[in-house]
């Protein structure tokens, strides 16, 4: 069973995927992991085959909800505005 994004995210964020927890981490530090989790999801949805520039043409590919959609062209844009 995969787990949601967002708790995904919420898990690196806030360091639950490691021994301790980073409670009480500055807001950029968590954004940042926040961050990280929603770009290692948006990746392992990615076609096998695909090059980077292909999913970000087509960032929602193998997505199925409303909020996975959203979420992929989030992290799109995000990458896209660092190149």
């Amino acid at each position: 069973m995969s787990h949601s994004p967002v708790k995904m995210m919420l898990d690196v964020a806030f360091g639950r995927h490691q021994t301790g927890t980073r409670a009480g981490a500055p807001d950029t530090v968590v954004l940042h992991g926040v961050a990280e989790a929603a770009v290692a999801w948006w990746m392992a949805h990615r076609p096998s085959d695909w090059s980077l520039e292909q999913h970000l043409a087509d960032p929602a590919v193998n997505c199925k909800s409303d909020q996975e959609r959203q979420l992929a062209y989030s992290v799109a844009q995000w990458l896209s505005t660092k190149k």
